[in-house]
This record gives C-alpha cells, sequence and structure tokens, in this order.
C-alpha cells in the first residue's frame, strides 16, 4: 500500500469506499462537535453505533459493517482510553493492531482517519500505521499495489500538519521493515550495501564507500572479517559521510552503527534448529541506522553525521572462524572467541 497525507478532510472521504476511523474509545462514543462536523451526521451516527459494539480493553477493538452508502464499508477501531505510564501516550501497538485487524485491501479506494490526542502524536501513530501495511509481500496474486488516503486530526477535528520529515521518516521505517522481512538468501551483504546506496542516492551532502573481503584485514577490521569469511558473499563495512553545506568549525558530529549480519547460524558454535529461524532479522540495527541516517541527511540537519554498516553472514564453512581463534581488533585489542554465535 502507498500513503498519501490529504491536507482537508472533506478531500479524503470523496469517493471512498473503505474508511476507517481510529480514535480513544471514550472520543468515539461522543464524538466532539469539530470532529461530527467534519465526519458528517450520517457517518458519525454510524460510528457512535459501532463504537457501542466495542471494548477497547488494553489493546483495542475494531468493527466493520456495509452501510448501503458512502463509503460502502465502514470500520471503527477502538484504542484504549489511557495506558500505562510505561508504554506510549499515543498508543501505537493499539493503532498497528485495529488497524490491521480492519483489512483494508488495494482493490479499492481506502481512507484512515486518525484521532489523536496530541498533534504530536502524528509521528508515532502513522509509524503504527505503516507497520500495519509491510512492503515486502511474495504472496501468490498479490501484484496489485493500493492507495490508503491517511490523516491525523486533533480531538477537535482539526487535520494535524504531515511536514515532509514526518513522511519520510514513515517510508524510511517502511523501507528498514523491507530489508528486515527479505529473504536472506538474496539479501546477502553484498545486497544490503546495494539497497543502502539506493536509499542514499540522490541525498545531497552524502558519500559513500566499501571496505569488503580482504581489504578488512588490511584496514584492521580483522572482526567482521572473521565473522563473515567463509560465506559466499564477502563480508564489508559500508561507511557513509552526510557534510552539511554550512558545518561549523567545532560542531559536534553524530555517528550512527549498525549491526548487519545478514543470517546468523550461529557459526561453528550452530544454533539450534529452533534458534535458527527468524535469525534474518540479526540485520535490523543495520536496517534501523540506515533509515535514521537517510532521513536526518534528508532533512539537511546541521550537523556532520556518520553512518556505519558491519554486514556479514555468519555462516557455517572450511574457513570459518573458530572458538580458541585469537583475533586484533581495529582497537588493537585482543580477543579470544569462545562463542562464534556472540559475533555482535
Amino acid at each position: 500500500m502507498k500513503f498519501r497525507y490529504p491536507s482537508k478532510l472533506s478531500g479524503m472521504l470523496a469517493g471512498v469506499r473503505h474508511l476507517l476511523v481510529v480514535a480513544p474509545e471514550r472520543i468515539l462514543q461522543d464524538p466532539p462537535a469539530g470532529l461530527g462536523a467534519a465526519l458528517g451526521q450520517a457517518r458519525t451516527t454510524r460510528v457512535r453505533t459501532l463504537a457501542a459494539e466495542l471494548r477497547a480493553g488494553d489493546l483495542g477493538d475494531v468493527a466493520t459493517t456495509l452501510t448501503g452508502g458512502e463509503p460502502a464499508r465502514l470500520s471503527v477501531g477502538a484504542l484504549p482510553n489511557r495506558v500505562s505510564r510505561y508504554n506510549c501516550a499515543a498508543r501505537p501497538e493499539s493503532v498497528q493492531r485495529v488497524v490491521s485487524a480492519a483489512r483494508l485491501t488495494p482493490d479499492h479506494k481506502n481512507a484512515i482517519l486518525l484521532v489523536v490526542d496530541d498533534p504530536l502524536h502524528a509521528l508515532p501513530v502513522l509509524l503504527a500505521v505503516g507497520r500495519a501495511f509491510p512492503l515486502f509481500s511474495r504472496k501468490s496474486g498479490a501484484g496489485k499495489v493500493g492507495t490508503i488516503s491517511v490523516c491525523v486530526v486533533d480531538v477537535a477535528g482539526n487535520p494535524c500538519t504531515i511536514d515532509p520529515t514526518t513522511r519520510a521518516t514513515v517510508d524510511a521505517s517502511r523501507q528498514a521493515a523491507r530489508l528486515v522481512d527479505a529473504p536472506p538468501t538474496e539479501l546477502d551483504p553484498q545486497a544490503l550495501a546495494k539497497e543502502a546506496r539506493k536509499m542514499l542516492r540522490g541525498i545531497a551532502g552524502v558519500r559513500c564507500r566499501e571496505i569488503s573481503g580482504p581489504a578488512l584485514l588490511q584496514n584492521g577490521l580483522a572482526g567482521i572479517h572473521a565473522v563473515g569469511r567463509t560465506a559466499v558473499a564477502a563480508p564489508r563495512m559500508l561507511i557513509a559521510r552526510y557534510t552539511p553545506a554550512r558545518s561549523r568549525r567545532g560542531q559536534r558530529k553524530i555517528a550512527l552503527v549498525g549491526k548487519g549480519v545478514t543470517y546468523d547460524t550461529g557459526g561453528l558454535s550452530i544454533k539450534g534448529k529452533t534458534a535458527m529461524p527468524t535469525m534474518k532479522a540479526d540485520m535490523g540495527g543495520a536496517a534501523a541506522a540506515l533509515a535514521a541516517f537517510s532521513v536526518l541527511a534528508g532533512a539537511r540537519i546541521p550537523a556532520p553525521l556518520s553512518l556505519v554498516l558491519c554486514l556479514a553472514e555468519n555462516a557455517v564453512g572450511p574457513t570459518s572462524y573458530k572458538p580458541d581463534d585469537i583475533l586484533t581488533l581495529h582497537s588493537g585489542k585482543t580477543v579470544e572467541v569462545n562463542n562464534t554465535d556472540a559475533e555482535g
């Protein structure tokens, strides 16, 4: 699904076949006048009727009905009225749950209306919506890509501004998730480096370079070389630097470092059959750091920014590094290997 962010609620609702309204339970049961005016009397009545059947509890709840009018299908997602102090006040976990349960499909025009207590909650709820629609899919017959109009409003029904950085953050987060979801044989260290370069291409002030294979040893990077040297695709370190157009002398520099083990068998300290599945996600740190770097550099922050992605596949083979090996790292510190599954 692709997202669009209309600035006016009226424009978003025109011609919609499936509308999902997501809000705290108390707001759905008694919509404020401003929100009711934005939705219209008929839609507001239907929202109230559906909301009366919902019990948000701690996780949220959703209900759907056919309307016989416009929109043809209406879903209402009720969020908990309160969350504990240990949870995000925007309730992103519940937002993702109810959006996924609403089952919006790419076959027709969809719209999501999100009501937040605070306009600052727009970013976390949009990230939650993004997680509900992963970009990676290999399902048979799932070739059609639909579009969803997403509008965030406050409790008075006023649209919240979705600025370019917020949109870029949502897009980058979805791209990071796509990389984590990709099969590990396809997304080896070389392919992940290629994806990183693709994401960073065209961002002003960004330059990339790679150190791979034997060149890692020549640069004193024996640790990453040892972890990935027996895999088919050579280990590598991708280094990206963003230099702002105007950099002050003495400006504090920022570095983002991401672990990019594209698959972790455990090496010779091999994982069991129940522990190895899902280890394609061991490159999630690199994907997250890459996404964050792309957003910050794209926003042209005033500080110099560096990205370091350590990319390797911890495989098993004739040249695997072994327990009892001693490696000399870039710092000059020597490390004795006791467990090849502690490569991080």
